[in-house]
């Protein structure tokens, strides 16, 4: 089987579309697996001097599914994770309160001792 340069353009860009639209990046890197997958990544500097990253495995269904439909599955699971972290968030922010109140009475229960009724 003969694959020309215009094919192999063509699924390369099919490939990057559905990373993008998988993960809301321009893939750095698309590797072609011996399996036939691609393995795509990108990264980027954070400021304590560490390096984030985010990559997907794409496979040949990955390709033939709707370009929007891996966009509403991104969005979903992105909806998950920021209601999971509001979630932890009000967990330690409720924490956080009870420990202040439970110093707050520590005190107060001293001063009452030290200076009586």
């Amino acid at each position: 089987m003969k694959i020309t340069e215009e094919q192999l353009i063509t699924i390369h860009n099919r490939v990057e579309q559905v990373f993008i639209a998988k993960t809301g990046y321009k893939p750095d890197s698309i590797n072609l697996s011996s399996g036939g997958d691609f393995y795509c990544s990108h990264s980027w500097s954070v400021s304590y001097g560490g390096t984030e990253y985010v990559s997907e495995t794409i496979d040949a269904d990955d390709l033939t599914i709707d370009l929007d439909e891996h966009i509403r599955i991104r969005k979903a699971k992105e909806e998950e994770e920021r209601i999971r972290r509001e979630k932890k968030q009000q967990e330690d922010r409720k924490r956080h309160e009870e420990a202040k109140k439970a110093e707050r009475k520590k005190q107060y229960e001293a001063l009452k001792k030290e200076f009586g009724d």
